[in-house]
């Protein structure tokens, strides 16, 4: 039982080419719910790991991976779709290749690292809303 958040954590990478995949293909629909499945999974991850005492040290890598590979895919995908946008993907894909860059170099260096803190979560949530917005509203991509 202690290995769903986990499990979870992997889930969510399994659908980021799916995401892709269908909102490239125009179905815009289905990349949204795929997407909020995704954000859902991720909210039950941390609360089952919170809640059970099942945090593991694999968990606190693999959760902000997860996280990680699907905003910087999405925002890339979205950049490459939404040339208006450009600019915004832009600096979101530059913030994460940094905090995966200065992780990845302190787990290198044995640093234990602390589970995600608040702002961590409204930043994701916030990113989450936003990008299900503009997958489902089509007037925010128009004349993209």
């Amino acid at each position: 039982m202690q290995h769903i958040p986990n499990i979870l954590s992997g889930f969510r990478i399994v659908l980021i080419p799916f995401i892709i995949w269908q909102f490239i293909v125009g179905n815009t629909m289905i990349a949204g719910i795929i997407l909020l499945v995704s954000a859902l999974t991720d909210f039950i991850d941390g609360k089952l790991a919170r809640h059970f005492g099942w945090v593991t040290d694999l968990g606190k890598i693999l959760d902000p991976i997860a996280d990680k590979l699907t905003q910087a895919t999405l925002s890339v995908t979205l950049a490459l779709h939404l040339k208006r946008y450009w600019y915004f993907f832009a600096i979101i894909i530059f913030k994460d290749i940094v905090m995966l860059v200065i992780g990845g170099s302190l787990v290198r260096k044995g640093v234990r690292l602390e589970g995600a803190k608040w702002f961590g979560k409204v930043s994701t949530f916030v990113y989450y809303l936003v990008m299900l917005l503009i997958i489902l509203i089509p007037t925010y991509r128009i004349g993209a």
